[in-house]
């Protein structure tokens, strides 16, 4: 077993990680397993191969190879979390409460000493959750994480993440600069040449923007807290906030998300230097996917209440209907959202979504195909969802042409590919897994039968074709 710091007689939990603690100090299991929980926190680092075996995923255009490597139980702390590729194979992981990890093309997990500035253990101090108010800490979360190269070693990292302030729950963007030191590179402390690359804080984290306004901490709703960012251009950030619940009448009302001094449910773009915001669109619930395609069109998923998740294609000024009117219905009713003559169940007088889910797909967060590594997607959108799948979208220009569900058997919090064409995905299940097209399709002694769309250059593919001479 791992030995943690100020831990020192054995305690061991269900998953079978066994930690050394003091027994004697404990009140019950529930405090053993914050007792566990908070010496888990003072570990700074550890490199640890964790690549599990592999799996084949089938789809409609492709078989996929699927290789999965995994993180500590940091990730099981809440909902939340995000992923974003770093240099030329690197990943960054956030943890749902802000701890951030360096996954290594072998497998191996670095952890950064350095946490999201989220004051967790002020907000764990400060408040008391009763039994009906444990979700208000669990949704107190990180949001999405972004890397922005400057130099091929120094990149700025953006942080979009709760922070309790000691009286009120903030979303909060938060910047700092990593730098990469490549492998073979001399130890300043000394030690052997890095065997890998790795990752060191060179400045310390400064707020950029406070979402208005600030929240109660006790029935806290940061489920939807939206927060996924996009860069736009080399000086602003585009960030999409969720409305926090406030629209139901839980800290606000329908009219704070029209006020042009809140933030909530609005697509804001954020000077990167003075942290000015700029509202574009308005009347989103809960956003957790934004991305951008190689036309310039802005995509976005968002939850609706029950069903009515949506795709939206977002244009400047538009205010997209929340909380007027949604395809979905209402928790604790079950009826439309607006009724009336015309508009029962509709969307009538706003921006309509380009696509919606009735029943709820739940999704996490949206990309748009990379080429390299899967060239039969070509344009594609890919979603994130934690009704443990990824689905595909097959659009013509901005018209939706069928939606592919693809089962991953475990829920999906966000996804981002890797410069070398891999699609990476965040399991809330304390997981990354990495997927690629499986290259038996080129392997003739594999399936000597096959015929590959693009076998003359042996591109990873799934597609068979009939041999030649049949129709």
């Amino acid at each position: 077993f791992r030995t943690l710091p100020g831990v020192e007689t054995v305690a061991e939990l269900s998953d079978g990680v066994v930690f050394r603690r003091p027994v004697s100090q404990a009140a019950g299991l529930t405090q053993a397993l914050q007792e566990v929980q908070a010496a888990s926190r003072e570990v700074e680092t550890q490199a640890e191969a964790r690549i599990e075996t592999r799996q084949e995923v089938q789809t409609h255009l492709y078989a996929l190879e699927r290789k999965f490597v995994h993180l500590d139980n940091l990730w099981r702390e809440g909902g939340g979390g995000a992923i974003a590729s770093l240099g030329d194979d690197l990943l960054l992981a956030a943890s749902p409460k802000g701890r951030l990890a360096v996954i290594h093309p072998e497998g191996t997990v670095e952890y950064l000493p350095a946490r999201a500035p989220m004051n967790v253990a002020g907000l764990e101090r400060d408040v008391s959750f009763d039994e009906d108010d444990r979700w208000s800490l669990h949704d107190f979360r990180v949001a999405d994480v972004l890397l922005q190269e400057l130099s091929p070693t120094r990149f700025a990292l953006y942080v979009t993440h709760h922070y309790f302030t000691g009286e009120c729950n903030r979303l909060r963007l938060s910047a700092a600069s990593l730098h990469v030191a490549p492998s073979g590179a001399a130890d300043p402390s000394g030690a052997a040449d890095r065997p890998h690359e790795t990752v060191a804080f060179e400045s310390p984290w400064r707020t950029i923007f406070d979402a208005e306004p600030c929240l109660p901490p006790r029935r806290f709703t940061g489920s939807q807290s939206g927060g996924k960012m996009l860069t736009d251009g080399p000086d602003h950030l585009l960030v999409i906030i969720g409305d926090h619940d406030v629209s139901q009448g839980r800290w606000g009302s329908a009219a704070l998300l029209h006020d042009p001094g809140a933030h909530m449910g609005k697509l804001v773009r954020i000077a990167i230097e003075t942290g000015a915001a700029e509202t574009l669109t308005t009347g989103h619930r809960n956003p957790q996917g934004l991305a951008r395609d190689g036309d310039g069109n802005l995509w976005a998923v968002e939850h609706g209440p029950v069903g009515g998740d949506e795709l939206n294609l977002l244009e400047p000024g538009r205010d997209y209907g929340w909380p007027e009117v949604s395809l979905g219905i209402d928790y604790s009713h079950h009826v439309p959202l607006r009724i009336g003559p015309e508009m029962m169940g509709g969307h009538g007088g706003f921006s309509e979504p380009v696509f919606a889910w009735v029943p709820a797909i739940v999704p996490t967060s949206i990309a748009v195909n990379d080429q390299r590594s899967f060239p039969l997607w070509k344009d594609d959108l890919l979603i994130a969802s934690l009704t443990d799948s990824l689905l595909r979208i097959r659009r013509i220009g901005t018209k939706v042409q069928y939606v592919e569900p693809i089962p991953m058997g475990d829920p999906v919090r966000d996804l981002a590919y890797m410069p070398d064409g891999r699609l990476a995905l965040l399991h809330p299940s304390n997981a990354v897994s990495f997927l690629k097209p499986s290259m038996n399709y080129c392997e003739e002694e594999v399936n000597p039968d096959a015929r590959s769309v693009y076998a003359a250059h042996c591109a990873p593919t799934a597609v068979d074709a009939p041999p030649t001479g049949e129709p």
